[in-house]
């Protein structure tokens, strides 16, 4: 399982178990989330800003980041561009934009 951390100006919003999917979206500059087909907000469309999804491996993977999130693995910046395919593994994984930031981990 998947475990993520929501932090809204430093200020922890959410704890979500992820079982197969995970996706960070904006709609009318509102970000908002979807964890296996449940949404944060009544919206349920917008700009896919983050996907992970399990592997029929059992792993998890970062799908997709556009590159003007910042990401982080382990503590270790990584500059800043689309990400694909990143394997979750047993890294913790931070990634921000504007005044959130999710943080990824396997439990």
């Amino acid at each position: 399982m998947l475990n993520v951390e929501i932090y809204e100006n430093s200020t922890k919003i959410a704890d979500i178990h992820i079982q197969k999917q995970f996706m960070i979206l904006e709609a009318n500059g509102k970000i908002f989330w979807q964890a296996d087909g449940k949404s944060s907000k009544s919206i349920d469309r917008g700009e896919i800003h983050v996907w992970i999804r399990k592997e029929a491996s059992q792993k998890y993977k970062i799908v997709f980041v556009r590159k003007d999130w910042s990401m982080s693995i382990d503590k270790q910046s990584y500059p800043s561009q689309v990400y694909l395919d990143v394997e979750i593994a047993h890294h913790v994984i931070r990634l921000s934009y504007k005044q959130y930031q999710f943080i990824c981990s396997r439990i």
